[in-house]
């Protein structure tokens, strides 16, 4: 079952969602500071499946604001392991523009929870144990 926005989120059970994409924007960067409150990661949190993926499409300002965006992530999904790529040139060409990944596997976070789980086998596991990291490339 899909949905979008908050009256999808109230209207779907807790532990439903397998994969949750954030790509929103406010004029000037994704997500905007809505998406990135306490009470969306609750709402985040209360939705997620045990095996799960967060997908967040950013469009950062500067660095200041990545690592705000990483640091919201990473403090409300510790049990995910996280990884970011780049976006290619092609499609955006600011220096801060990111697609972040948080993912948790049938046994949790680890490499090894990980090491069946789709996304791994594209991505790398240097990449999930890196974590949020400038050094990888989506393609």
């Amino acid at each position: 079952r899909g949905g979008c926005g908050a009256a999808a989120a109230a209207a779907a059970d807790a532990g439903s969602v397998d994969v949750l994409i954030v790509d929103a924007a406010d004029g000037s960067a994704a997500p905007p500071p809505a998406l990135l409150s306490d009470a969306f990661f609750a709402d985040v949190r209360r939705l997620l499946a045990p095996t799960s993926v967060l997908a967040m499409n950013v469009l950062a300002r500067d660095a200041a604001h990545l690592a705000s965006v990483r640091a919201s992530v990473a403090d409300a999904l510790p049990e995910h392991a996280r990884f970011e790529c780049r976006l290619p040139d092609v499609l955006d060409a600011r220096p801060y523009s990111r697609l972040l990944f948080a993912v948790r596997g049938p046994g949790g976070a680890s490499p090894a929870a990980l090491a069946g789980h789709p996304m791994l086998g594209s991505v790398g596991a240097e990449a999930w144990l890196a974590g949020f990291s400038e050094d990888f490339n989506c393609g």
